[in-house]
């Protein structure tokens, strides 16, 4: 398995603001896609709403 970081944008305020604040989450995943998307469920869980994700690193 690959464990990625993901950065994940996300705002805490209406209206939204894209990426008005930064989480880092380090994630094992089995694909690039499955890895994005569970570090926003993370992220969403404490925030009004994410924003974006992006893979910035992959370590086999």
């Amino acid at each position: 398995m690959t464990t990625y970081t993901v950065c994940v944008g996300y705002t805490v305020q209406r209206p939204l603001i894209p990426d008005e604040r930064h989480s880092w989450v380090r994630i094992e995943g089995e694909t690039a896609a499955a890895a994005s998307l569970l570090a926003a469920q993370i992220v969403g869980t404490h925030c009004t709403m994410v924003t974006s994700t992006d893979i910035v690193a992959a370590e086999i």
